[in-house]
């Protein structure tokens, strides 16, 4: 018996006692009490490492590139189409949208398309914007931004060809969904009525772009005497969140300026 006791205490306390110290690490803790408890914190990173590698989005820096041809800052004639290539590091599956501000207009979306991680695109500088256009392209992965890049270039005189104004015409246009400002709320299944306008009034051909989940569709295009007009659509049922739409105004094959605007399709 004299034996027993203390191989007892030699064996059965010390387990009982480790087995007391784990407890907090093991029990349900309230709100908070990872911070205290390093056990906690490491069992709780590892998920979300596993999530970030998966969906590439928390956790990932990415880095945009965009290149117009020549480089930044290069001059080009004026009513020309511009190459722009753009990357994504580290590449990945993602949806990019274009952005072109020119002299004297405001922030219009150019392009909106998918990629895998590099490519170009093409943007026309209009026949009488001279002078520094810019461009921004954002990256997103998921549905959310994870990248921006900028870039500009510099849009000398142009001889107009094909064009009903002198260059030193400058031309502006609208584009508006259903009188209402940009960024407003429609119902699916609504009529949608967008209104357009030149200025100065030239005869001009349009075409109408419409970008939905990344993706640009060309829905119109025609000849205008110079006065505007109006075209009606039905918002598609399945077609739920931002619309933008894009109105490219030509004469003889050159771009004149453009016009865009967006808004938020919901449920009925």
């Amino acid at each position: 018996m004299r034996r027993v006791l203390p191989l007892y205490f030699a064996l059965v306390i010390p387990a009982l006692m480790a087995f007391i110290a784990l407890q907090p690490a093991l029990a349900d803790e309230p709100a908070g009490a990872a911070q205290a408890n390093p056990a906690l914190v490491r069992r709780a990173i590892l998920p979300m490492l596993a999530a970030d590698s998966a969906t590439g989005l928390p956790g990932v820096t990415y880095v945009g590139g965009l290149t117009p041809a020549g480089g930044t800052g290069s001059h080009h004639t004026a009513g020309t189409v511009l190459e722009l290539c753009y990357s994504l590091t580290p590449a990945a599956a993602f949806d990019f949208r274009l952005y072109k501000t020119a002299p004297g207009t405001n922030e219009v979306v150019v392009v909106a398309d998918s990629d895998t991680g590099q490519g170009c695109t093409n943007a026309a500088l209009a026949v009488n914007q001279v002078g520094r256009t810019d461009f921004r392209m954002q990256f997103l992965v998921g549905g959310q931004v994870v990248a921006t890049a900028t870039a500009f270039v510099i849009a000398d005189v142009s001889p107009c060809t094909g064009a009903p104004q002198p260059c030193t015409v400058p031309y502006s246009a609208t584009l508006v969904a259903n009188s209402r400002a940009p960024g407003a709320t429609f119902l699916a299944n609504s009529a949608l009525e967008l209104c357009y306008a030149l200025l100065p009034t030239d005869p001009f051909d349009y075409r109408l772009y419409r970008t939905f989940n990344g993706v640009e569709t060309l829905v119109s295009e025609g000849k205008d005497d110079g006065t505007g007009d109006c075209l009606d659509f039905v918002l598609a049922a399945g077609e739920l969140g931002r619309k933008e739409y894009r109105m490219e105004f030509r004469a003889g094959g050159v771009l004149l300026t453009e016009a865009s605007t967006h808004f938020f399709v919901v449920a009925p």
